[in-house]
């Protein structure tokens, strides 16, 4: 699920490989700041479009950030074959791209585990 022939990988790297590797039916994850921009991706997809989805789900949230209602913290998408699942982190995004109904206790388990991993490494505690 890693493109190991990258070289320029972040410290936050490892983080989205174990979380995919712990996810059944993942294929690819991002970090996003709070601007869309990528902080690291991992998976089997096209690097480009694991980037496009990421910096789509920051303006999804963003666009819900600016209703009455409070923001949610997990948003998912679904089509025919995949969902998308668009978690906040304290301003950042975390985009994961799975199969369809893949959601279980394992999943939402993995993205605490993520979460938390990801908030340490930047600092945000």
């Amino acid at each position: 699920m890693s493109a190991s022939h990258r070289e320029d990988k972040t410290s936050f790297y490892p983080i989205l490989e174990s979380l995919l590797n712990s996810v059944p039916g993942a294929h690819s994850a991002i970090f996003c700041d709070e601007e869309g921009e990528s902080i690291e991706y991992c998976g089997a997809m096209n690097p480009y479009d694991i980037k496009i989805a990421g910096a789509y789900s920051t303006v999804i949230l963003q666009l819900l950030r600016g209703r009455q209602s409070p923001t949610p913290r997990t948003i998912a998408i679904s089509c025919s074959s995949l969902t998308m699942t668009i978690h906040e982190i304290k301003g950042y995004t975390l985009t994961l791209i799975l199969n369809r109904r893949t959601f279980s206790a394992a999943l939402e388990s993995a993205i605490e585990k993520a979460t938390e991993k990801f908030i340490h490494e930047a600092g945000l505690k």
